[in-house]
């Protein structure tokens, strides 16, 4: 019998799913490794995540983990100094409705979530407009002032929310969100939506509001291992034929250097002989192409913007009878 709980369980297999799930899909997976003797052994699974702090319940009956709500984070929040001094945020206009569960002066008790997965006990005063009792968070956290925070909800019932400092979501967030999608397309095999990419990435629908809803949208316009194949419907630039994959990376290079790749590749595919030429001032392609009765060199300077292109030599090769 697998000594793991059945919360560890069911932890273990929404990690590797990716995604959330009903809690009778998560019950079938968990007898498979552990002998639930209970007569209904759904209720039993489904209560042990009721109870425990790492899970969520996304929909009825449906269950994810907390630590993927962070991505849904989204409400910014710049500390001052009076901020850091009294462990306070000041209710601002965009903050207020989504504490609004309470309109009179009592103070209310709300949990937020870090990027840790640490609750942190706080107050809410709704008529004073302020949420109290961060200071010994911020002080761990190393803030200071002008730091900004993301602010989202996690459960509006249980008054729990999450809370983020911008500055301790790692560096290399895009790069990973960046390899996500790469992994989604390749296991798809065929273009999809906005939409669904953000689902996927997410672990739910998109709301556009959310963390890494620019991070997605920036990736997928810039990232040159992807192309957008019809309106709003993406997919990889592999799946491109050799000549639709040089004119879009000539068309979208990011950098003179990138540029200058592409148009060599251009000319290549096209049968010419390739060069870069460097002088004092420009960067010069030197391009030679062998034809029939003729050998033809062009010269193309300017790049990569106000280019021109002139003849530098054409040679008549003699006839043989």
């Amino acid at each position: 019998m697998h000594k793991k709980s059945i919360a560890d369980l069911a932890y273990d297999i929404l990690e590797e799913n990716h995604r959330p799930m009903h809690y009778r899909q998560i019950t079938e997976e968990v007898i498979k490794v552990k002998d639930l003797k209970a007569e209904n052994p759904h209720h039993d699974v489904n209560a042990s995540m009721g109870v425990d702090q790492r899970f969520i319940r996304y929909q009825r009956g449906i269950w994810g983990l907390v630590k993927w709500k962070y991505r849904e984070a989204h409400l910014p929040y710049t500390l001052t100094s009076y901020c850091l001094r009294n462990g306070t945020i000041f209710l601002t206009s965009y903050l207020k409705p989504h504490f609004s569960w309470s309109r009179d002066d009592r103070n209310i008790e709300i949990i937020f979530v870090d990027i840790d997965g640490e609750e942190i006990n706080a107050l809410v005063n709704y008529r004073k407009k302020l949420i109290f009792g961060l200071k010994e968070w911020y002080r761990k956290r190393k803030l200071d002032v002008n730091d900004t925070l993301l602010i989202g909800l996690i459960d509006d019932s249980k008054k729990k929310y999450f809370i983020i400092a911008e500055k301790d979501i790692r560096p290399d967030t895009k790069k990973d969100i960046g390899d996500t999608i790469y992994q989604v397309l390749k296991e798809e095999g065929q273009p999809l939506s906005y939409s669904r990419i953000y689902a996927e990435i997410i672990k739910q629908e998109p709301d556009n509001r959310g963390l890494f809803a620019e991070y997605i949208k920036s990736i997928l316009n810039s990232d040159s291992r992807y192309v957008e194949i019809s309106k709003d419907h993406w997919g990889l630039i592999e799946w491109l034929n050799e000549i639709e994959q040089i004119y879009r990376n000539l068309l979208h290079a990011d950098s003179v250097k990138d540029f200058h790749v592409f148009l060599k590749q251009c000319f290549e595919f096209l049968g010419y002989k390739v060069e870069y030429l460097d002088n004092y001032r420009h960067r010069l392609l030197v391009a030679r192409a062998d034809l029939d009765y003729k050998s033809y060199s062009l010269l193309i300077t300017g790049l990569p913007k106000n280019y021109n292109i002139n003849m530098i030599r054409s040679i008549d090769w003699p006839v043989v009878s």
